[in-house]
Order: C-alpha cells, then structure tokens, then sequence
C-alpha cells in the first residue's frame, strides 16, 4: 500500500524537550504569557496573526527581543481590554448597567484590585504608567498577564461544583484548591492507566495448560 502524496507531507511536530540546565524559564515565560493575552484578545490561536504567533526575534547579535508590533501592542491598553471582554463573554460572566467594560488599563488594574488581583512587581502595585512606558517594562506586563490568567482561572472554577475534598486540599483560596484537586485526581488516572497498560500478562496455570492442549488434541 502506498501512501497519497498529501499524507506523505504531513509531518508531526513534536515538541523539543530541553535539559533543565538548558532551559530558558524567563524565555518560555514571556512566550507563553504573550501568547496566552494574544490569543484571548483575538478571540483564539488561529486569529492571531501570523506573524505575531512567535514573540520574540534574534537580531543580528543572536539577541532575542520582543517583536516591534508585540511591543506596540502591549504598551497599548486595547489589548489588555480586548482580552477581559472576551474573557468574561466566554465565561458567561455578564457585567451590571452600572459596571461598564474597562476601557482602559487604569480602569481594568482598578476591576483587578476590587477582585482582589491587582498585579504587583516585588509587593508594588502595576500601574498605566508601567504598562504604557517605553521602553517596555516586562516585569509589570507579565504580571497583569498573572493577573488576567488568575480571573479567567476563577471565573472558570466559581461555575463548577467541586468535591468536599478540594476545600482540604492546600491552604490556597478555594478556587486553587479546586484546581490542585482536579489535577491531582487528573493525574492519578493517568497514573492507573499507565499502571494498567503497562501490567504483565498473567502466566499461564497448568489448567490452562490443559485446556489449552485438550482444545488442541480434540477439536
């Protein structure tokens, strides 16, 4: 049997699993914290555009930066607003008459500080001024990024009914106590059904040996 020629160029990505001591753990949190606030602000991963998909870019030192356009995005209050109304339309969270959409990112730091999420750099509050400085001011974005991914995390959670069990499981709020118990339980069926899979077939007894031999000799 011969493959199509359209099966033949598929080719199956996989992810390049690094050594620890190799791993860029600043890198690969810029990159995913960009691209999570990217994909919620267009809607999901196939809006954003194409060449915005990958962040960062190596000069001709090698040196890895922020894309111009990421830059200009993210000194920018659109996207930060973009991405909470599409959030809470998602979730099903709808705002009162009186508690219109952030239209900026004064208004949307003052929405996360009455939730109790006001994102901070070393115990001090993100301000528009960190978000609009230029140049850019990783640290503050990254932890209004925390912050959207904290209220997205809780407004998924508060909208499910979790067992007894999660109020018990750490001293966090209970909305990450649900989300260690879901992953802890996650990961424990994964662990049985490895477990399962991975079994010894149970060796014959000399029963079956004989039945195996009967069925053999007298068909």
């Amino acid at each position: 049997m011969v493959d199509s020629p359209g099966a033949m160029n598929k080719v199956s990505t996989v992810a390049e699993i690094k050594p620890l001591d190799q791993y860029d753990f600043s890198r690969a949190k810029i990159c995913a914290s960009v691209r999570w606030l990217l994909s919620k602000s267009y809607g999901s991963a196939e809006n954003v555009p194409v060449e915005m998909r990958e962040p960062l870019y190596k000069d001709q030192y090698d040196q890895e930066h922020l894309k111009p356009s990421i830059n200009k995005l993210l000194v920018s209050p659109e996207i930060y607003c973009q991405a909470h109304v599409l959030l809470a339309q998602v979730h099903g969270v709808s705002a009162s008459p009186s508690q219109a959409s952030p239209a900026d990112a004064e208004a949307l730091l003052q929405l996360l500080e009455k939730k109790g999420l006001a994102p901070k750099v070393q115990d001090a509050d993100v301000t528009q001024e960190d978000l609009r400085c230029v140049p850019i001011r990783m640290k503050a974005h990254l932890a209004m990024i925390d912050a959207l991914m904290t209220l997205a995390a809780k407004e998924i959670v508060d909208q499910v009914k979790m067992a007894a069990e999660a109020e018990q499981i750490g001293a966090g709020a209970p909305w990450e106590n649900a989300l260690l118990f879901w992953v802890n339980r996650l990961n424990q069926k994964l662990r049985e059904l490895t477990e399962e899979e991975e079994e010894p077939p149970r060796p014959q007894t000399c029963s079956d040996c004989c039945v195996t031999f009967l069925v053999w000799r007298f068909p």
